[in-house]
This record gives structure tokens, C-alpha cells and sequence, in this order.
């Protein structure tokens, strides 16, 4: 990524962090559809692995948030990305999404999550993702649990106003949460599309697969310089393997709207790959930790 810039936030025009999601998308699926608790299928590995070799090919680094279920199923697996040198953050345990639990609940369900993944690392995790992107004006609680629970850091923010999540005027730039007993918490908001007085999400997962590649990139070079990028994908985004009629046979007797969402999540796989490597030609991306020290190292964190 080539910008011009002699502001402040020129020494950090560079910083792109790329984070995935890990999770099994058909677990979810079933689960949320059907009640049914499976254990997560092997495609998540396939899926994760690709993503391991990309990276690897860009000598990019990435964070890899973890849904605990996923890591305590394939521990082999987090460690692999261990040793690929990318941070290991968690996504909760079983995908619960802010909204439908109780702070007590929520707490219960991070911290579980946290100590599980340090158990198979041997190392702390500093970061977190809410599923679904799922802490917003209603959720704000949900810092001070993260903050309980012994995290630095979450990215969990989308910054605008959603049918299904969103933050609307939550600033875009990186920020310091103060919370109680005297403890904060950095949140890195996820970034948007800005056309026309219209803020639309950007940045990777669905938006990556479905629009054009011109949609990302000019998203993300339209993000002001001194504010850092970030970038995520989940391992289903890129399992062209996985089809829709393998999940569609459990689902023939769900209504029409769910089948039609559900689809919508295996479009466009077959372009991930491509639109991947154009993204990682265009910028050089690192894990979300390194990102987050460097903005606070150069005193660019909102409070």
C-alpha cells in the first residue's frame, strides 16, 4: 500500500493487521437451526491450513481467534498456527453472542475460553473477538467482563448500524476503555466503507466473498493514514470442498429465508483465494497485537 503522508500518524500509515475467525460454520449452522451439538468437523483444519500456506507464501503474520470448542476438539491445530509465529486469540467458546447472555454468563464463557487456549498454548492470550461482531451499545458491559477476565485487548467493535450488529458512532480509530477497579481495555474497531454519507462494513469474511475486490481495497486505502487497517476472514471463506447440500440435507424443513442465508454463506468461495492473494500483494499485513502496540507506542489511542 503506497499512501503520502507527513502527519502524525505517518510512521503508522503501514500497519495492517489480518485476523481470522476460527470456527466451523456448519457446527453453527446446526446448532442455531436445528439444536443439534455436533463436534466440529475436520473442515475447519482444511480450511485453517489454507490460510496457513497463504501466509506463509506473503510472509504475512496474522491473529487466529479461536472458538475454545474448536481449539479443545484439534489442539494440534492452534498449536500448528503457534508455530507458523501468529498470535492465538479467542472467540468465545461456543459462539454465544453477547446479546443472548446475562454478564455472568458471559463472563463464565470468555474466561472458560481464555484458560482453556492458555492451557494448550503454555502462553497468555491477550486477545478477543465477540461472535458475530455481537458488543454494541446494549453489550457494553461486555468490557468490563473482558477486562475481569485478564484480556489487553478486543476487536469486536463494527462501528455503524446493522440489521444483526453495529455500534453506530463508536469511534473508528483504536481506543482505550476505561472500565471499573482500574483496569482498561484497548478496542480496535473494525473498519468501514464511507460513500456518499452511507458507512457500510469492510474488510474481509462476507464482504471479501461477495462484492468485488475493488469494494475491499477501496475501503481500506480510503482508511486515514495513521489509523490502522484491519483485515479478517474466516477458514470456511476459503473451503471450496464444503458444499451447501452437505448441510442442506439437515435443513430441508427450515424455512425458505434461513436456506437463503445459510446459501448465501458458501457464494463466491472459489474467489477467495484469488482475491486473497491480491490483498496481501496490496498490503503487508502482521498480527493485531503488533498493530495495537505500535499505535500505543506512538500515543495514537483514542479515549
Amino acid at each position: 500500500m503506497t499512501q503520502e503522508s507527513t502527519g502524525p500518524g505517518s510512521a503508522l500509515m503501514h500497519l495492517c493487521a489480518m485476523t481470522v475467525d476460527v470456527e466451523d460454520f456448519d457446527t453453527l449452522a446446526l446448532r442455531g437451526y436445528l439444536g443439534r451439538s455436533i463436534k466440529p468437523r475436520r473442515a475447519v483444519i482444511r480450511g485453517t491450513h489454507l490460510l496457513l500456506e497463504r501466509f506463509a507464501q506473503f510472509s504475512a503474520k496474522a491473529t487466529f481467534f479461536f472458538l475454545a470448542e474448536v481449539a479443545e476438539a484439534y489442539p494440534a491445530l492452534v498449536r500448528s498456527v503457534v508455530q507458523g509465529g501468529h498470535e492465538i486469540g479467542v472467540h468465545g467458546y461456543s459462539h454465544r453472542k453477547f446479546f443472548n447472555m446475562r454478564p455472568s454468563a458471559a463472563f463464565h464463557e470468555v474466561y472458560k475460553a481464555k484458560r482453556l487456549i492458555e492451557d494448550i498454548i503454555g502462553s497468555e492470550v491477550k486477545g478477543h473477538r465477540a461472535p458475530a461482531f455481537s458488543i454494541g451499545p446494549d453489550t457494553a458491559w461486555a468490557f468490563e467482563v473482558l477486562g475481569r477476565a485478564g484480556f489487553s485487548y478486543d476487536s469486536s467493535v463494527m462501528p455503524f448500524r446493522g440489521r444483526r450488529y453495529g455500534w453506530p458512532g463508536f469511534p473508528e480509530r483504536i481506543q482505550r476503555i476505561e472500565i471499573k477497579n482500574g483496569l482498561s481495555l484497548i478496542e480496535a474497531p473494525m473498519p468501514l466503507m464511507h460513500f456518499g454519507g452511507v458507512q457500510l462494513p469492510a474488510g474481509g469474511g462476507g464482504y471479501l466473498r461477495h462484492f468485488p475486490y475493488w469494494y475491499t481495497t477501496r475501503a481500506l486505502k480510503r482508511v486515514p493514514s495513521g489509523q490502522p487497517i484491519i483485515a479478517y476472514l474466516h477458514p470456511y471463506d476459503v473451503d471450496t470442498v464444503s458444499t451447501y447440500g452437505d448441510l442442506h440435507k439437515h435443513l430441508r424443513w427450515s424455512g425458505i429465508a434461513q436456506r437463503l442465508y445459510l446459501r448465501l454463506q458458501y457464494r463466491n468461495r472459489h474467489t477467495m483465494m484469488p482475491k486473497l492473494n491480491r490483498l496481501m500483494s496490496d498490503f503487508k499485513f502482521t498480527n493485531l497485537s503488533h498493530v495495537i502496540d505500535q499505535v500505543v507506542q506512538n500515543n495514537m489511542v483514542g479515549a
